[in-house]
């Protein structure tokens, strides 16, 4: 999954931030889509894991919410990062570094969230195992 996120970044990169229609198309289309391919599968995967039962209901919630979830952000952090939008004269315009601060600040908030939510993870995946094995309930380990 890392990979696919890493190359799905890439990819917005690519298509913010090059004038070459040909670079554009490889990094966006090739690059982010094989990254967005990536991301989409381990999460159908997984979900449909977790909730066997119920497995239609749950990975069309997810196809939905990975289909139309990142809308607003495409917008936004294109115009972010693209000098014919960004006209800003603060600390998120000018150069690129300047115009990627907004992109930096949202991963870097989501990568502390997501260190916080490994242990939930994985006491999630340890509880699933144990009542794939028979156990009826789990302890609660937090």
């Amino acid at each position: 999954m890392l990979v696919g996120a890493v190359l799905s970044g890439i990819g917005y990169f690519t298509i913010a931030s090059s004038g070459n229609l040909f670079i554009a198309f490889v990094g966006y289309s090739v690059l982010g889509g094989t990254g967005a391919g990536l991301v989409y599968a381990t999460c159908i995967n997984m979900v449909g894991k977790w909730f066997p039962e119920k497995r239609g209901a749950r990975t069309g919630f997810v196809n939905g919410g990975f289909a139309y979830g990142a809308v607003p952000f495409i917008y936004l952090f294109s115009a972010f990062l693209s000098p014919a939008t960004n006209r800003r004269t603060d600390e998120y315009g000018g150069s690129f570094e300047n115009r990627a601060r907004l992109l930096c600040e949202v991963l870097a908030a989501l990568r502390v969230d997501a260190s916080d939510q490994l242990s939930e993870l994985a006491f999630v995946q340890h509880a699933f195992e144990l009542q794939s094995l028979g156990a009826s309930s789990c302890p609660d380990a937090r």
